[in-house]
């Protein structure tokens, strides 16, 4: 839930902000694009910016998080705040559409704002997009639509055009840690973990709220931490020449297509990390938790050899994520990498 002053939302402090002064300054948009990957938080952003949107407080914090409107959008019960989803389905459907279209023309029941959530937007068949295209143009003087998708590139531009972008970002370490510190039921799986668990969640999660509580549920962490390991020695084997790490990776235990995916991933971020040490002395890692981890990885391999191996595993997976033949696309990739072509 959204909670007070967009506290449930993960860093973005800033355009939290400047979404404020918008409110504060009656100078809205009647329709938002929220954008960004799965777990950053869309839907508690989407629900904040409602409840601000239909606030009766007049404190510093907005949403006060404390008056009736906001207490009703808390219970999921306020009349003029709709969440539209797909309902288990692939699509949003023209359908569906239509009948938030409908329901628009219904003047708000008590605010003076009535906002339609609409999950997965980009999902949203062409018929359907088009059918909300109509709203968009001639919207009610009440009504706001708030679009959230991981790819705003897969609505129309004719939506886009109409209605403003807001990405969410990921957040800070610091800002993770105090989302987490936060949240009661994961602060206390959090202390549990050790400090190089702890390291491992924050780089895991690449500030990614959703993540980071979903990898603290059970043994995710673990589990990841075990995957992570097995990819740095896949790499290591590879880049070595070693042939055994081909027959590992590709056939003892016939891995899936989206393992595969996961593990490349994994051997793109740690090549990046040593890479980007030759040159730098501080920066963020994506893969290791400390730069003195991805110094040591990369030390016997030359700049030009770990970015050369960034092409090979980038273009293995554009051709895994095309459906290529798995075995074929993961055999060229050893061999290029165990033969000295690169």
């Amino acid at each position: 839930m959204f909670g007070k002053d967009f506290l449930s939302v993960c860093g973005n402090r800033a355009l939290i902000d400047e979404i404020k002064a918008e409110i504060r300054r009656g100078s809205t948009a009647h329709a938002y694009i929220i954008e960004g990957a799965r777990g950053i938080g869309k839907h508690s952003f989407a629900e904040a910016f409602a409840a601000a949107l239909i606030c009766e407080g007049d404190g510093a914090a907005l949403p006060c998080g404390e008056c009736s409107a906001c207490r009703k959008l808390e219970s999921g019960s306020h009349p003029d705040v709709r969440l539209i989803g797909t309902d288990g389905k692939a699509s949003l459907g023209v359908d569906v559409i239509r009948s938030v279209r409908l329901d628009t023309h219904i003047i708000p029941s008590e605010a003076e704002k009535k906002i339609y959530i609409i999950e997965a937007a980009d999902s949203m068949t062409e018929q359907a997009q088009n059918a909300l295209l109509l709203s968009l143009e001639e919207p009610p003087k009440y009504v706001t639509y708030l679009l959230l998708c991981r790819d705003s590139s897969l609505l129309l531009d004719t939506i886009r055009s109409r209605a403003p972008s807001i990405r969410l970002s990921p957040a800070g370490k610091d800002e993770l840690r105090t989302f987490i510190l936060n949240n009661a039921p994961a602060r206390e799986r959090y202390r549990r973990l050790s400090d190089g668990e702890k390291a491992e969640l924050e780089v895991c999660a690449g500030g990614n709220a959703g993540l980071a509580l979903s990898l603290l549920e059970g043994t995710a962490l673990r589990d990841r931490i075990g995957e992570k390991k097995l990819a740095l020695e896949l790499l290591t084997s590879l880049l070595s020449s070693d042939g055994d790490a081909y027959i590992t990776f590709s056939t003892q235990k016939k891995p899936s297509r989206e393992a595969v995916s996961l593990i490349l991933d994994d051997m793109i971020s740690a090549l990046r990390d040593m890479l980007i040490f030759k040159r730098l002395k501080r920066a963020d890692t994506l893969f290791f938790t400390d730069s003195e981890s991805a110094i040591a990885a990369g030390a016997t391999y030359s700049a030009r050899r770990l970015a050369t191996a960034v092409d090979t595993l980038t273009d293995t997976k554009g051709r895994v994520s095309a459906n290529a033949q798995l075995t074929s696309a993961l055999l060229e990739m050893a061999v290029k990498l165990n033969s000295g072509a690169i």
